[in-house]
């Protein structure tokens, strides 16, 4: 009986820890769900308790899977969705497994094992963030994206750091309760609490980006492919919106992904070239993006209304578009060169690429001065999705000190500034268009001098440390015999 209560609380503890990524209002919680799970491992070592609460964070945490409408009749459509949840909760189950296991398994000191713990989980965060099949979007960091202050030290070690906090607190606060002494348990409480506050204060100290005063305007067209919508629907509407947006003069004006025709050729996009007539209206510049060559393409148009300047998707989804219309691509190119806009440097991310934390640390350090997403996911029924994608945003906002304005086709359109702080945002699935003004006088955090060579120099010592701990306690065991 207490071994079936052991799997239910493991259970428990991993879909409760997944639920606070689905509901970010309760995202705070996230540093103490997975408190039960870690009590009974600490006490329980087994690889099926950890599979157990892996499996059901992964299972709650990617639910979002079952909302995806590839545009397939209804059965077809739930069969697809069913097959991704099952691939991805298999694979990345097993890795965050493995990872788990290892870090409460390998040789350590008492003291040093929520360090291995922390080390590894981060560890597998990021292999599953990395290569061609990348998919990082059940990372623990996402689960607290509404509250700026518990994420602050994202600016020194980036979004997996935050992630190996959750980890460690976790730990600790097991520990906690498993303490035999008073003593001993308020030791372990303290060192969680230590932890928690040095994450929140001590980014306090760190700058944030100067005044903001680029206006922008993001249009959000409301409309979508998967409902019936057509293309060149999507375009008037875009145009329409567009053109009321170029009444106001902002120095910016974005449009979301798949808002214009564009051309699968690779000549030159002369279909588009009216559309400079919105950015010679505002006496700004203009984005907007359209397919070409099977690729989407952000297009920029300058005051005068030219059109100057394209910008590919380089990071595309794995089999949903990454082997659809052309051979699987194993690597992917460096990101280009940040567009010259009227109001200053622009790094583009297409949808997708705005989860990638080094994809974005590039653009800073090749100059942006701020970071502009265009993005279609229409494709998700839910805004659960959604906002997991603006939650990246927030975090490539703090990760690099840059203001981040995010268009998308029916949401999540926002202004996210320096600090993560969501300025203002349109409802999802509803047109509008959201003004607001950003700031291209960034701040160079720490994060973008050293990215995340903590996590490997972290993984080395463990294991460096897991060795010599093992040749010790060989040699004492020689000794005693």
């Amino acid at each position: 009986m207490k071994k079936y209560m052991n799997f239910l609380l493991c259970f428990a503890s991993g879909a409760a820890t997944g639920a606070c990524l689905m509901l970010p209002s309760l995202g705070f919680l996230v540093f103490a769900t997975a408190v039960p799970a870690f009590a009974i491992l600490r006490k329980h070592l087994k690889i099926r308790y950890c599979l157990t609460f892996v499996l059901a964070l992964c299972m709650v945490g990617y639910f979002p899977a079952f909302s995806i409408d590839a545009g397939f009749d209804p059965q077809t459509n739930f069969s697809l969705n069913l097959a991704v949840f099952a691939i991805i909760c298999l694979v990345h189950g097993t890795v965050l497994t493995f990872a788990l296991f290892m870090g409460l398994r390998l040789p350590s000191q008492k003291y040093l094992r929520p360090l291995y713990v922390a080390l590894l989980w981060a560890g597998a965060e990021w292999l599953l963030g990395y290569g061609a099949f990348a998919w990082p979007t059940l990372r623990l960091s996402l689960a607290i994206w509404k509250y700026p202050f518990l994420f602050g030290s994202a600016r020194f070690f980036g979004q997996l750091f935050v992630s190996a906090v959750i980890i460690a607190v976790n730990y600790l606060l097991s520990r906690a309760i498993g303490c035999k002494t008073t003593k001993a348990a308020s030791k372990a409480a303290s060192v969680a609490l230590v932890v928690f506050i040095l994450n929140i204060v001590c980014p306090l100290f760190f700058p944030s980006a100067e005044k903001a005063d680029t206006s922008v305007a993001l249009v959000q067209t409301g409309y979508n492919l998967v409902d019936g919508y057509s293309q060149s629907e999507i375009s008037r509407k875009s145009r329409e919106l567009a053109d009321i947006a170029a009444k106001t003069n902002p120095d910016l004006i974005v449009l979301p992904e798949s808002s214009v025709p564009g051309t699968f050729a690779e000549g030159e996009p002369t279909n588009l070239y009216p559309w400079g007539e919105v950015s010679f209206t505002a006496k700004g510049s203009m984005l907007a993006c359209g397919l070409r060559n099977n690729h989407s393409v952000v297009y920029h148009f300058t005051p005068e209304g030219n059109l100057t300047d394209m910008r590919k998707k380089l990071l595309e989804v794995p089999f949903f578009e990454n082997g659809v219309n052309a051979p699987f691509r194993w690597t992917s190119e460096p990101p280009e060169p940040p567009i010259e806009a009227k109001s200053g440097k622009l790094g583009i991310m297409i949808c997708y690429e705005s989860m990638f934390s080094s994809f974005a640390r590039t653009h800073a350090l090749n100059g942006a001065e701020a970071f502009c997403v265009v993005t279609n996911d229409c494709w998700f029924t839910t805004p659960l999705a959604q906002n997991l994608h603006l939650a990246h945003g927030v975090y490539r906002a703090v990760e690099s000190g840059r203001y981040l304005v995010q268009s998308a086709l029916n949401g999540a359109t926002a202004i996210i500034d320096s600090d993560g702080k969501v300025l203002a945002a349109l409802d999802t699935g509803n047109p509008g268009i959201l003004y607001g003004k950003v700031s291209m006088k960034p701040v160079d955090t720490l994060y973008l001098l050293w990215g995340d060579w903590w996590l490997g120099a972290g993984l080395i010592v463990i294991a460096t440390l897991s060795i010599i701990i093992t040749k010790c306690r060989k040699k004492s065991v020689q000794e005693i015999s």
